[in-house]
Parts: structure tokens; C-alpha cells; sequence
């Protein structure tokens, strides 16, 4: 009998991995916090939370600017909703909600060990920090590059067999959440 055990990953490909119970294999996110499957659950949920609360403000602020620009008191205030009007709110809350989507999949991904799920979410947050690099946003350069990070590892971490189902008993690690 092997000390080796077949390990399906997804494709169908099966990957030997020695059974090493109580001793953790997998990348350790955060500076040491927790595991790279649990940072990715979480980033996800707060991003979905920001962009969710985003799309909510984008939503409520189109009836704000009709308003100021038809009531407006002051001519400057006017003339800047008169200009907002002109961007298009429905566009934009269209790319939020994609958006959401991406990271709806990063999170499903992570719960059910899907590595192509988790690459999705991977590829939204590098088009993220690339717009957040192009617009100099600083905050967003960093939350982007930061969210991205322990996708690439779960992603790495499913395809080799280190992380999955039967073996996040070993694999999971966390100081504070959850």
C-alpha cells in the first residue's frame, strides 16, 4: 500500500499528495492570520459590501442630482448637476454589478474549492488595481493588489491539491475571524 493518495483536482486530473494529518502545507495569507481559503472568503464579502453599497449610492444619487439641478439656489451647483446628468449612472451601476459578479465568484469559488471560480475573482481584481493604477488612486491600488493576492494562492493552492475539501482540516488556519 502507498503512502500516496490520488487527489482529484478539477479538470479531472489527479494529483499524488502524501496524507499529512495535523501538518499544514498551504500558504499562510495576512502575515501569518489565516489561510489563504479564508482570506479569500473574506475579501470577497467586503468587496462585495463596498460595491454593493456603492451601487446604492450611485442609485440614490441620480434623483439628488435631477433635484439640484432643477432646484438648485446657487448657479455653480446647478451647472455641476447639470454636468452629472450627463454621466450615464445606468452604465456605471451595469459595471458594478459585473463586477460583483467576479467577486461572487471568487467567494463561491473559495467555498467550493473551484479554482477557475477563484481565477475569475483574480482577473477582476487585477483589472481593478490596473484602473485604480491608470486613475492614480492610491487606496484602491493597494485594496486591489491586496484582494488579489490570496486568490492567486488558493487558485495555486487547488490546482496542486494542497487545498481542498478533504484536506482543509489541515489546511486551516486562522488568529481572530471565525
Amino acid at each position: 500500500m502507498s503512502d500516496y493518495e490520488n487527489v482529484k483536482v478539477e479538470g479531472g486530473e489527479a494529483v499524488s499528495a502524501m496524507p499529512t494529518p495535523g501538518v499544514k502545507r498551504g500558504h499562510m495569507c495576512c502575515g501569518g492570520c489565516c489561510d489563504v481559503r479564508r482570506a479569500a472568503i473574506i475579501v470577497n464579502i467586503i468587496m462585495l459590501c463596498i460595491m454593493a453599497l456603492g451601487t446604492l449610492t450611485i442609485a440614490a444619487s441620480v434623483s439628488v442630482i435631477k433635484t439640484a439641478a432643477e432646484e438648485g439656489d446657487d448657479d455653480s451647483v446647478k451647472q455641476a448637476a447639470a454636468q452629472l446628468q450627463d454621466v450615464p449612472m445606468g452604465l456605471l451601476i451595469a459595471i458594478n454589478l459585473i463586477q460583483m459578479a467576479g467577486y461572487a465568484c471568487g467567494l463561491f469559488g473559495a467555498l467550493k474549492y473551484n479554482a477557475s471560480l477563484v481565477m475569475v475573482a483574480f482577473v477582476f481584481y487585477c483589472i481593478y488595481t490596473v484602473f485604480a493604477l491608470i486613475g492614480l488612486n492610491i487606496a484602491s491600488i493597494l485594496l486591489g493588489g491586496f484582494f488579489a493576492y490570496p486568490h492567486w494562492f488558493l487558485y495555486k493552492e487547488i490546482k496542486d491539491g494542497t487545498m481542498s475539501e478533504e484536506n482543509y482540516v489541515n489546511e486551516k488556519a486562522s488568529c481572530c475571524c471565525v
